[in-house]
């Protein structure tokens, strides 16, 4: 399994900030919805994972928590903002996860690791009513062996009141296409509805 903390330049959110301005070089969003049941978050939002905030913020609409970190367009992108999941520690992400039962983190990746979108996360019931739902509407998903697994207790995916929630992966062509994105929050906002 591929070790992907060499990518970033940061650590922690506090070593992030002492070098980036919020709302010059990143902007921070959190709302909470009619429930406080799901939080979906994209922590990588903006320009360092380009249509993850997109996704997100359709996922969530005005029913669930959402809580976007996104890097603006003259910041330094991927390599310079991205912390990975288990050392985000941005104090009102920590809030927000703290105050719903569930996290769901939407991320980016590239399209030559792997086949379609990549779940993972510790709520394996709602990762297989995830995986189903996506690949009843012709969604390529892949669970289980890749390097995204979303098991650490320490992911931004299972930090709300429950210990366990869920990590989509979602490869670059699929971000990039409208079409794509709105398909996938169609369907994820279809199982919270179901589940929650």
């Amino acid at each position: 399994m591929q070790d992907l903390k060499h990518f970033d330049r940061f650590e922690r959110y506090v070593d992030l900030a002492d070098v980036y301005a919020h709302d010059q070089n990143y902007r921070i969003t959190s709302q909470f919805g009619a429930s406080r049941r799901i939080l979906v978050a994209a922590i990588h939002g903006g320009n360092i994972e380009p249509g993850t905030s997109e996704i997100a913020r359709a996922i969530a609409g005005d029913d669930h928590g959402l809580y976007l970190f996104e890097g603006l367009e003259w910041s330094g992108g991927y390599h310079d903002m991205h912390i990975t999941s288990d050392n985000f520690d941005e104090p009102i992400f920590d809030a927000m996860a703290d105050a719903h039962d569930i996290v769901i983190s939407v991320h980016g990746c590239r399209d030559d690791w792997g086949d379609g979108v990549m779940i993972g996360g510790l709520d394996h019931t709602l990762c297989a009513d995830i995986t189903d739902a996506l690949q009843l509407a012709g969604i390529s998903v892949q669970t289980g062996d890749h390097v995204f697994s979303g098991a650490s207790p320490r992911n931004i995916c299972n930090r709300g009141r429950l210990g366990r929630g869920i990590q989509l992966e979602v490869p670059r062509r699929m971000r990039d296409d409208p079409e794509d994105r709105t398909h996938i929050a169609v369907v994820l906002k279809e199982i919270c509805g179901h589940n929650f």
